[in-house]
């Protein structure tokens, strides 16, 4: 296919048309008033499909068939097809704008306020996008702040926030630079806050950025200069993988505004509950209101560990997240040809950019001895790196068999129930136990116990078959 034909294809798509719709609508104008099979011929589109695209084609009158034998078929003028397909654009937009009024108006209700009728012709003076890409997503929240003049006021869920500060830190330093102002609110924290620590680290120095929060948001949203706005409509789902709603309609917006006030003068700073455990419902027990994927495997085999740890990692591989494997620093050599006999890329691995094999003693220990908070440190840092380096997440899996080694029940207990509490739904966790270590210990019933408190699934292996339970 010519460059020529392909940017017509190209055009054409953007008038909704499919490529085989595209190709024989191409063909028919060119060839005059061609058969149908001669149309098949001249667009490579099968001469069957052809005629299953006819009707279609004849309802948006961009074809037509000539009575008699052969059939043959017809274009209408150019001009009047073009015009054609920009009406029907036309009333799909017309269609569109009326849907996402009548979105707005749940919208404003699901805020407590009541709805106030205004003209269609007022309505369409406003702009509405419903943008459902990660990228289209991340980008409108860009420009969103680069225009700001004056303050932001975000109200979004714990793991959003991670991921806007990730994400879009220069733009907002760009923005404290120019003298914007910044009000943040969020879900109080279930366990150890890191939003503060998370915020100091990003935005070093005196910058002020105020944190306050809130028990039980029912509402997600990012507020520009009170002109422009974000709402959040995909429910609990994480803010790039979901759908947002984008509008500059005043009264919309302003309602909007007005919420955010109602809250921000109803939370509390987090100065103010500092190392204070407040009561958080069970469906916002993790950062973000995201369920934990907390799995623990308990193994027999090395065999089996594998089979099941790299398996859980080739499929959030392939979909585009970092992974990253914890073990002994013995073992990462092993890890590593493991991984490439169950089909990874040894460039890939070698690489340490997507894949990441790790050893626990560079990890926990700060000076030979156990850190807790520099291991929940180093968790932080990597899922900063992930989103800066634009994977959908973090999948790890780790064998736990070096806490054992080195006697550290204590420490592992208190390390499992922590990173427990920090867990996303942007990260998943799979810890691996070899039973025997375990059994080995002095109050392994007890200990066993814990594990399971510290974790959301439980993945037993039985004859050889791994058994899932619910924790």
């Amino acid at each position: 296919m010519n460059k020529k034909n392909e940017m017509n294809l190209d055009i054409l798509s953007e008038f909704g048309l499919t490529e085989n719709q595209a190709k024989v609508f191409i063909a028919t104008t060119r060839l005059g008033n061609p058969t149908v099979s001669e149309v098949a011929d001249e667009s490579e589109v099968r001469r069957e499909e052809v005629y299953r695209l006819l009707p279609e084609l004849e309802k948006m009158g961009l074809v037509e068939r000539l009575l008699g034998k052969p059939l043959r078929l017809k274009t209408p003028d150019p001009q009047s097809a073009i015009v054609t397909l920009v009406n029907l654009e036309k009333e799909k937009a017309r269609d569109r704008i009326t849907e996402l009024s009548n979105k707005s108006k749940e919208l404003i209700q699901s805020l407590g306020h009541q709805v106030i009728e205004s003209s269609d012709e007022k309505i369409l003076d406003s702009d509405f996008s419903l943008i459902q890409e990660k990228e289209s997503i991340r980008v409108k929240i860009f420009e969103m702040i680069s225009q700001s003049a004056n303050q932001l006021d975000i109200m979004f869920t714990r793991t959003d926030l991670i991921w806007l500060i990730s994400t879009q830190g220069e733009a907002l330093q760009d923005a404290i630079n120019r003298g914007v102002k910044i009000r943040l609110l969020s879900e109080p924290p279930s366990g150890r806050d890191r939003l503060p620590k998370i915020i100091r680290r990003r935005f070093p120095g005196d910058i002020d950025i105020h944190v306050k929060y809130l028990l039980n948001p029912t509402a997600f949203y990012f507020i520009v200069d009170k002109h422009q706005l974000m709402f959040i409509t995909s429910g609990a789902h994480h803010l790039p993988s979901g759908t947002s709603l984008w509008t500059d309609n005043i009264g919309l917006v302003t309602l909007t505004s007005s919420n955010f006030e109602d809250h921000w003068y109803a939370s509390v700073h987090w100065k103010t509950i500092e190392g204070i455990s407040l009561s958080v419902s069970p469906q916002d027990s993790s950062e973000g209101g995201s369920s934990h994927v907390h799995r623990i495997l308990l193994y027999n085999s090395s065999d089996t560990k594998y089979k099941v740890l790299l398996n859980f990692l080739k499929n959030h591989f392939e979909d585009g997240k970092m992974i990253i494997y914890v073990c002994g620093k013995d073992c990462i050599e092993n890890v590593k040809e493991a991984m490439y006999n169950f089909g990874f890329d040894m460039k890939i691995i070698n690489a340490q950019k997507q894949i990441r094999i790790l050893g626990w003693d560079h990890w926990l220990l700060d000076d030979g001895s156990f850190n807790i908070e520099k291991c929940i440190d180093v968790w932080d840092e990597f899922h900063f790196e992930a989103q800066d380096l634009g994977f959908n997440g973090i999948a790890a899996a780790s064998e736990m068999k070096f806490f054992f080694d080195n006697n550290m029940i204590e420490e592992l207990e208190g390390y499992e129930k922590q990173v427990h509490e920090i867990l996303t739904g942007q990260m998943e966790l799979k810890c691996a136990y070899d039973e025997k270590s375990i059994l080995s210990t002095s109050y392994p019933l007890q200990l066993y116990a814990k594990l399971l408190g510290s974790h959301t699934t439980l993945l037993s292996e039985e004859g050889g078959i791994i058994k899932r339970t619910k924790s």
